[in-house]
């Protein structure tokens, strides 16, 4: 048998479900081109030469003509292989497919106290501010700004995790 491979969507964005489809060359039917039907299919990913580096991926349903896998947190592109055999033990020559994975920045979540939290008119209050990245980037940046209120001005850190502003009249 002679088969092709291919993979939708290509490029993936890191956490999509990418499928991974294989064609026969020959009958629509899924028989190749001497009418034997296809018996087994196996996909593997490559990870030899410039692809040894690559993270592994698991490959849901890797013994049919459809597979699947979730593409990883990574930039780059993963590799991947397919073999079909016949009813009759013809193996096909390996087909391959390259899928472009692109790694998406996820927004940090930004956590923030007061100290203290009820203070008399004129009083400096400190606004305590933090963030934790999902991907594990360093928050470099803080901004903050008022969202009800008498209008407060920040006297210090307003692009930084921790600010200060007094408490002005109602």
């Amino acid at each position: 048998p002679s088969v092709t491979a291919s993979a939708e969507p290509n490029p993936a964005d890191s956490g999509q479900n990418v499928s991974l489809n294989a064609t026969v060359q020959g009958d629509e039917d899924g028989r190749d081109s001497d009418g034997d039907a296809i018996s087994t299919w196996v996909w593997t990913q490559v990870r030899t030469g410039t692809h040894q580096n690559d993270p592994a991926v698991t490959i849901s349903s890797a013994s049919s003509q459809q597979a699947s896998f979730e593409a990883p947190r990574f930039e780059g592109t993963l590799l991947f292989r397919v073999v079909a055999t016949d009813e009759r033990g013809a193996v096909s020559d390996p087909a391959e497919v390259t899928v472009n994975i692109n790694l998406l920045n996820d927004a940090p979540t930004a956590q923030a106290t007061a100290d203290p939290t009820t203070a008399a008119v004129g009083a400096t209050v400190r606004l305590l501010g933090s963030g934790t990245d999902p991907d594990g980037d360093a928050i470099t940046k803080f901004t903050w700004s008022q969202t009800s209120g008498p209008t407060a001005e920040l006297f210090l850190g307003q692009n930084s995790a921790n600010a200060s502003f007094r408490v002005p009249q109602p």
